[in-house]
């Protein structure tokens, strides 16, 4: 005699657990990088507030931060010749 049984009905709790596996693991990986985000947007601030010299090669967000800070700092309105510049731009049209 030969028994079957009736297994329709674990699909749906195996999609179940295969949904909530990937809600833990997309939640536990908003939950770094939410708290990177944190980390980083603090020691931009910190770093920007120090250094005014810009660093002399770009890699990360902090060296931009650091580079944007020297710039700010720089006044060109004064320096600036538009005649030069102009006459510069044209040479390398």
């Amino acid at each position: 005699m030969t028994r079957t049984y009736n297994e329709k009905g674990s699909s749906h709790i195996v999609l179940i657990m295969l949904v909530l596996v990937l809600a833990v693991i997309g939640f536990a990986g908003y939950r770094v990088m939410q708290n990177q985000n944190k980390t980083t947007a603090s020691s931009d601030s910190s770093t920007a507030t120090t250094a005014l010299a810009a660093p002399a090669k770009i890699t990360n967000k902090v060296q931009a931060k650091q580079a944007s800070s020297a710039l700010d700092a720089v006044s060109i309105d004064k320096t600036l010749d538009s005649a030069q510049l102009d006459a510069e731009l044209n040479s390398f049209l």
